[in-house]
């Protein structure tokens, strides 16, 4: 890869993932227009919607397109590696249901190495000399928010909001993790791996 950054595309395939929904839900703040819809359907920007007892939907990317690649996504990464599917008899309250499928390639197996890594940096660079829209600040690739990220977080910690937090706790004691051991890591100072 182009100086040593791998492009890793990981992603929901609705407009928005269901862990930006409840970090929205948990503070208590609208999500944007066009992402969810309530059980009748409708849109809604009430993050809520996803967590009563009759639960909405997030809209996926590309309308039936996406619609589509979310469904193949299901399949691939619920039930062909045996964790379930989305169905409601897999839902518990509350909580998220989040397998995952990773596909892994060695580029060299399957040809000229060289050239492989020509084309990606050609590609890459092709991509990111394009014109930002308008108020954005540069083109990126997939893997260059979460770089971009983890820098951010390295330098100021991971912001996290008081029901958010209270979950954890909440998640730590039913495992045998008092609140108090639970503080304490957190203050502990850590080498982060690089």
């Amino acid at each position: 890869p182009p100086g040593g950054k791998t492009i890793i595309l990981d992603m929901a395939t609705s407009k928005v993932a269901m862990g930006k929904v409840r970090v929205a839900y948990n503070k208590g703040e609208e999500m944007p227009e066009g992402c969810l819809i309530n059980p009748d359907g409708e849109r809604t920007r009430d993050p809520g919607v996803m967590f009563r007892e009759q639960i909405g939907a997030l809209l996926p990317v590309g309308d039936h397109k996406g619609s589509g690649l979310a469904l193949v996504a299901e399949i691939l990464a619920g039930a062909l590696v045996n964790g379930g599917t989305c169905v409601p008899a897999n839902q518990n309250s509350g909580t998220i249901h989040n397998n995952m499928l990773s596909v892994i390639l060695k580029p060299s197996a399957l040809g000229d190495i060289d050239y492989f890594q020509s084309e990606l940096t050609g590609i890459t660079d092709y991509v990111k000399s394009a014109r930002p829209a308008l108020g954005v600040d540069s083109v990126m690739v997939p893997g260059d928010p979460e770089r971009r990220s983890m820098a951010e977080r390295r330098a100021t910690g991971i912001p996290i909001d008081d029901r958010t937090w209270r979950e954890i706790l909440d998640s730590a004691e039913v495992v045998g993790i008092t609140e108090t051991d639970s503080v304490e890591m957190v203050d502990q100072p850590r080498k982060v791996a690089s």
